[in-house]
């Protein structure tokens, strides 16, 4: 049967990715705790999602120097994260330099030692909100950058019994089709978390909740945790 590693964060753009690598055969998934704000829901929301998914095993790690490296608007106990309409510059603020690549490389890592051929990365290009496409704002989601590591990896796996592949479905995909395609799939939507903020419950302003937002638009569905927020 075939194994994968998908990089998960508990938002739903990761949980669909995930349920497509589920599709496909054993999955194991790895959630890196990098300093990020929002690391209390994330980790709430990669449980709530595994007990649903029931992937083969999740592992967990941590990055804890990204603090040292510099002041990024996406880490704990910075207040300078921007709310999504107000972003008039690129990259933005929340935009840390390396990071994707050292989670793609880690994904590579734990690839090679659980003799997994893919890797299943939840990125889109433009995720349809704003005055900017995502790649503006976050320079490595990209095609471009897809293929360079990819290229990464090829070079990496030269002498191993297996080859990997770095994979991400969604891509070329807006937040509206991954809603619709979530929907399809049957991620439950109550146990995802987008908001960049801890929370207890979602800010509705930053970047990542307005993509949400702008997904449940197009689905024509209530989110639910606006939803219990409101009870």
């Amino acid at each position: 049967m075939a194994r994968s590693v998908v990089l998960i964060s508990g938002g739903i753009v990761s949980a669909t990715t995930a349920a497509l690598a589920a599709d496909e055969g054993d999955a194991i998934w790895l959630h890196v705790d990098y300093g990020q704000r929002n690391s209390g829901p994330e980790d709430e929301a990669v449980d709530a999602l595994a007990d649903h998914f029931k992937p083969a095993q999740v592992v967990r790690t941590h990055m804890g120097h990204w603090p040292s490296l510099g002041d990024f608007a996406m880490l704990a106990g910075r207040d300078r994260l921007p709310d999504a309409m107000a972003i008039r510059q690129t990259p933005d603020v929340a935009y840390i330099p390396g990071l994707l690549s050292s989670l793609v490389s880690a994904a590579l890592t734990l690839a090679t030692t659980r003799q997994a051929d893919r890797v299943f990365v939840g990125l889109m290009e433009d995720r349809g909100v704003g005055e900017f496409p995502t790649r503006k704002l976050y320079p490595d989601r990209s095609r471009e950058a897809l293929a360079a590591w990819n290229w990464q990896y090829q070079i990496a796996c030269d002498g191993q019994a297996k080859a990997v592949r770095l994979e991400a479905p969604l891509i070329a995909s807006k937040q509206g089709d991954a809603a619709l395609l979530a929907h399809r799939l049957g991620v439950p939507f109550e146990r995802t978390w987008s908001c960049y903020r801890s929370g207890p419950t979602p800010c509705r302003r930053c970047y990542g909740c307005t993509a949400r937002a702008a997904g449940f638009l197009q689905l024509g569905l209530p989110d639910p945790l606006l939803v219990i927020e409101a009870r």
